[in-house]
């Protein structure tokens, strides 16, 4: 018993230390991994991640589209700092990932489904929230510390095991697409606001989430339902709103 409990006080307190803020949200989130482990795992899987999705697009307009409306967002959407990067894949499915480390990745498809500019601006900023919110190092926090839990109760010597352990399940969790449904309304509402201030309709999110319901794609397989997302962009669009027509008034 002995064996357990010490090293159960030792996360609990690694759980109350653990804890952040969420910018934009102020929801609070439990992280023991820190963002530069994302970022450097992010680099290792970029170059595979990227063959995966049909490497890198070779359609020069759709490229030069992501780069203009992802540079925009980071610019006057009060976006905190990071080595921002966007990648355009050849996949033809709609889809769009973030990697984690600033890097956002977005299918070919994704840029032919969207109509107009606003639209594709809802999934980039969408794709940047999930960064700046630390969503895949929350992810692999409450993983790795479920993991150890259930490691101390069935193992009294996991102590030299648990670094390798959780190494090898950060990367399985970045290479895995899926977020929770509280981070991915979460991504939608931050994202809003990120688009607003640049000086993108918010109001075209709900637009292209709708359409997105009446698809069976891979990217909505986590993702909350069309009418939970309909319901929580009403609730927030006349505070982004505010935000956009503030941004149209200086000219963006």
């Amino acid at each position: 018993m002995r064996l357990i409990i010490l090293p159960l006080f030792g996360l609990i307190a690694l759980f109350s230390t653990g804890c952040s803020t969420v910018p934009e949200t102020g929801r609070k989130q439990f992280l023991s991994v820190h963002q530069s482990q994302v970022a450097s795992l992010a680099e290792q899987m970029l170059p595979a991640f990227v063959i995966r999705s049909g490497g890198l697009s070779t359609d020069a307009a759709k490229v030069a589209k992501v780069q203009k409306i992802g540079d925009k967002i980071i610019r006057y959407g009060n976006v905190p700092s990071n080595n921002w990067r966007f990648f355009v894949v050849g996949d033809t499915r709609p889809g769009a990932f973030s990697l984690g480390g600033g890097i956002v990745v977005i299918n070919d498809g994704m840029v032919d489904f969207c109509r107009n500019d606003d639209e594709l601006a809802a999934v980039i900023g969408h794709e940047i929230a999930h960064d700046t919110c630390r969503h895949l190092a929350e992810r692999h926090s409450r993983n790795a510390l479920a993991g150890s839990l259930i490691q101390m109760a069935s193992r009294p010597d996991y102590r030299g095991q648990v670094q390798a352990r959780n190494n090898d399940r950060l990367y399985r969790d970045l290479m895995a697409t899926a977020h929770s449904r509280q981070q991915e309304k979460e991504s939608d509402y931050v994202g809003m606001k990120y688009m607003a201030r640049a000086g993108y309709d918010p109001r075209e999110q709900y637009k292209i989430w709708k359409r997105f319901g009446h698809m069976q794609v891979h990217y909505l397989n986590t993702h909350p339902t069309n009418q939970e997302r309909g319901d929580a962009g009403i609730e927030n669009i006349a505070e982004a709103l505010v935000l956009y027509n503030a941004a149209k008034a200086r000219g963006l």
